[in-house]
């Protein structure tokens, strides 16, 4: 279509959302800046643009690319999410909440949006409301073993350590190979001085991961505290 009429907008959007998705980041922005330049009014091409400096880490770009889109179409829930997540990223966090919220309002069956919320929340310390956020994504999605670990994490920093076991325990259920899950399950054990499971559960997000060093810490602190001092030793220099 390019070679007959290079001033097709569409033509130039759709070239650089199908680079963008090839991971060729570069070409796929300056196409789809082709196309906002023939048709400034494109909220498409603002979101795909966005999405794609998302996706290479340029946060501020993606925001603003996000704000433009919305700027030309307010009421899409996807670009409200998306503009939450780029937020979240700079750390912005009442504006990331105010996103998520938006695009709830806009479609209230999407559980990405209130387990992103819940994280934000989470993240500002508002722990009650980020369960009440994890409680509802599990209900829209209940395999999804991302929620369950979250929840986990929430409960756990609540001091609510069964609840968190059991929520962990939700997440590997779900995911055999989550090896976060048994790193954080291995710490809500060590939390209730349960030094056996805990090591058995940093053991096993070392067999599934065996770079993790968080996970090798985390053992060491718990032969340390069983008082097998070689064996932490040992954990320490390989964290």
């Amino acid at each position: 279509i390019l070679a007959v009429e290079p001033s097709h907008s569409d033509a130039w959007h759709l070239l650089g959302v199908a680079c963008a998705q090839a991971c060729r980041y570069q070409e796929g922005v300056e196409c789809i800046q082709r196309a906002i330049a023939l048709n400034p009014d494109f909220p498409e091409a603002h979101y795909n643009l966005a999405t794609a400096f998302q996706d290479q880490g340029k946060f501020d770009e993606a925001v603003a690319s996000f704000r433009r889109a919305l700027a030309l179409a307010p009421d899409r829930p996807e670009t409200h999410y998306n503009l939450g997540n780029a937020l979240r990223e700079q750390g912005k966090l009442d504006e990331a909440v105010a996103c998520y919220r938006r695009a709830l309002a806009l479609r209230p069956d999407v559980a990405e949006a209130y387990n992103n919320l819940g994280n934000a929340l989470a993240s500002q310390g508002r722990l009650h409301e980020a369960v009440a956020c994890y409680d509802r994504a599990i209900e829209l999605r209940p395999d999804w073993a991302a929620i369950p670990y979250n929840l986990g994490n929430a409960f756990r920093a609540l001091g609510r350590l069964a609840d968190a076991v059991a929520c962990y325990r939700r997440a590997i259920e779900r995911k055999p190979d989550y090896a976060e899950a048994y790193n954080n399950l291995g710490n809500a054990f060590q939390d209730q001085a349960k030094l056996d499971d805990a090591i058995a559960c940093y053991r096993r997000a070392l067999e599934l991961r065996p770079d993790h060093a968080e996970a090798y810490n985390n053992l060491g602190n718990a032969f340390r505290l069983r008082g097998d001092a070689d064996e932490a030793v040992a954990c320490y220099r390989r964290a």
